[in-house]
C-alpha cells in the first residue's frame, strides 16, 4: 500500500501550496507597504538649477561662437590650457567610455595617446573657464 503524500503528486501539491502561500504572503506585504501609505510619501524632485543672467547667457553664447568659428581670436591663456591638458601624463589608471569606446589610459601615458576624446575634454574644460573668467569680469559689475 501506498502513502498517498510521498507521491510525486503529492509532493508537487505541497509544493504549488507553498508557493501560493508565498505568493500570497507577498501581495499582502506589497499592498500594506506601497498601499494607501504611497500616496502620503512625497516623491523626490530635482531641485531648478539656477537660471544664468541674460549677461551670462550673452557671454557663454560669444564665447562658444569664438571657439566654434574663430578659433584665432581665443586668448592664448586658454589655447595653453587645451596643449598642457593634453600633453600631461595620466596620474592614475583612468578607464572610460567615449563615443561608445572603451579605453583606458595607464598612469604615465600621455592623455592624448589614449583618450579618443581628450582633445574634447580638454577644449570643453578651457572654454568653461573662458566662461566663467569673462563673466565675473563683465556681469558681476
Amino acid at each position: 500500500m501506498r502513502n498517498e503524500y510521498t507521491t510525486p503528486f503529492g509532493i508537487a501539491h505541497y509544493i504549488l501550496l507553498l508557493a501560493v502561500g508565498a505568493l500570497a504572503l507577498g501581495i499582502i506585504i506589497y499592498a500594506a507597504y506601497w498601499g494607501p501609505r504611497s500616496a502620503a510619501r512625497p516623491t523626490p524632485r530635482p531641485s531648478p538649477s539656477p537660471v544664468p543672467s541674460k549677461c551670462a547667457r550673452d557671454v557663454a553664447n560669444a564665447v562658444e561662437q569664438m571657439w566654434a568659428y574663430h578659433p584665432e581670436f581665443i586668448p592664448a591663456k586658454y589655447q595653453n590650457m587645451v596643449i598642457e591638458y593634453l600633453a600631461a601624463p595620466v596620474e592614475a589608471t583612468v578607464r572610460g567610455t567615449c563615443n561608445n569606446v572603451k579605453f583606458t589610459c595607464r598612469a604615465g601615458q600621455i592623455r592624448r595617446m589614449c583618450d579618443p576624446c581628450a582633445m574634447a575634454d580638454a577644449r570643453d574644460s578651457a572654454m568653461e573657464v573662458h566662461i566663467s573668467d569673462i563673466v565675473a569680469a563683465e556681469c558681476n559689475k
